[in-house]
């Protein structure tokens, strides 16, 4: 079977291209033609460029607002320009909305190699309108769509834990989107777009029952079969083999951004200094972003405070094995991290917010704990808790049990998928 997936990045990028990943290598496994559709950067020509790389057909365009959105990136990374800052994320964002030129693009595409199926991920910055596009030029195809947020409903992906609270780091930009009228009335007719655009995908996917919900009650893909299956963990970033080292590192691995709580995990092992100086603790900081010039000069009397920026796929294995404990502080609904994931494929305990899909994910006392989101108290007592009792055998075992489960599901779910089309 022909399968093209298509996602705006590949193969680097945050969760949702390493999910994107471990369905490329699944797919190979089962035998599957995998073609891959993506965006590529500055340096290409316009017109759509094809590469071949581990057996698989990668074809890549480019967009306005993909090159908004990269001009955005260096922006993040330098203080001040909130002038450009708020430029170019505009520019970005209508340009993708007013630009049908790679939604035609990927129609040709489509219509060129005649995929038996179509499977969509996160178009963003591909071109607002290519769900249309798709819907209309996808021929015979099956089209199946997997959801990774809530950016359909949320134009930045993200809506804030609502409850201001006195122990939260810069609790004041914790907020209620709803109590900003005007924004929310945008916020309703992008909404409404959206659910006209994509209509009713064949499949649609939830890795949790909490975005299949989240959907769902808000109208969206009314005609679609709705299917939840967990992500694939991609193969190469196990190092179960090496389980020699000691676990003595507390592990975040995310986007350095007020919503994914850096803050609040730094804030609280701040607070357990001495603990963590005392049974030789580190916490290691993998990942980028707007935040981690601020956070790096604020830390860095904190010589146990490692901060590592963004890593390939292929060198996490090394964290993970060291990690006693993954911290996933968001304070944003997350769906299926897949920092969750990976983090119990190794036997590393997660601590993470009560958040969205989170909660089928983590179980308390026997995968990890939760915490209320962008409690700086309620994270530090966890901290030193872990890290004074450690963490059983037993324990860590059971978070590798779980991994497999999931694992199973996901495979079965996703072989399913694609053999009833």
């Amino acid at each position: 079977m022909k399968i093209l997936l298509i996602n705006h990045l590949y193969p680097e990028g945050g969760g949702a291209e390493a999910a994107v990943r471990g369905l490329v290598e699944f797919l190979k496994v089962q035998g599957h033609e995998v073609a891959v559709l993506t965006l590529g950067n500055d340096s290409m020509k316009s017109g759509m460029s094809c590469r071949e790389e581990g057996g698989v057909q990668i074809y890549s365009y480019k967009t306005l607002s993909r090159r908004f959105s990269e001009k955005l990136v260096v922006c993040q990374f330098s203080r001040g320009n909130v002038g450009k800052r708020v430029f170019f994320r505009a520019g970005a964002f209508f340009c993708d909305w007013l630009s049908s030129n790679g939604s035609l693009k990927a129609m040709r595409l489509i219509r060129n190699i005649k995929p038996d199926v179509v499977h969509t991920h996160n178009v963003r910055g591909m071109g607002m309108l290519l769900p249309l596009f798709i819907r209309f030029g996808k021929g015979k195809a099956r089209w199946v769509h997997t959801l990774h947020d809530i950016q359909l409903v949320y134009p930045s992906g993200l809506a804030i834990y609502p409850r201001l609270r006195k122990d939260s780091t810069n609790a004041s930009k914790i907020f209620n989107r709803k109590n900003l009228k005007p924004f929310e009335l945008c916020r309703k007719i992008y909404e409404l777009l959206q659910k006209l655009i994509w209509g009713s995908p064949d499949v649609a996917v939830s890795p949790s029952d909490f975005l299949k919900k989240f959907y769902a009650d808000r109208g969206f893909f009314r005609k679609s079969r709705h299917e939840v299956i967990p992500n694939v963990i991609m193969r190469k970033v196990d190092g179960s083999g090496d389980r020699g080292s000691e676990r003595d590192s507390v592990l975040f691995i995310g986007a350095l951004e007020e919503s994914k709580g850096i803050q609040i995990l730094l804030g609280a092992a701040q607070r357990q200094e001495q603990e963590f100086m005392k049974r030789s603790f580190t916490i290691d900081v993998v990942g980028d972003g707007s935040l981690r010039r601020q956070l790096a000069d604020k830390y860095a009397r904190f010589p146990w405070i490692r901060f590592h920026g963004a890593l390939r796929a292929e060198a996490l294995a090394h964290f993970y094995v060291r990690a006693l404990v993954t911290v996933i502080p968001s304070l944003t609904l997350e769906n299926a991290p897949m920092a969750i994931l990976e983090s119990l494929h190794f036997g590393a305990l997660v601590v993470a917010s009560r958040i969205g899909g989170i909660l089928e994910y983590v179980k308390e006392g026997e995968t990890g704990w939760l915490f209320t989101p962008g409690s700086v108290d309620e994270l530090a007592g966890l901290l030193q808790k872990i890290i004074n009792e450690g963490v059983s055998e037993e324990i860590s075992r059971n978070c590798q049990r779980v991994s497999v489960d999931m694992g199973v599901r996901a495979y079965a779910g996703h072989a399913a998928l694609y053999d009833s089309s």
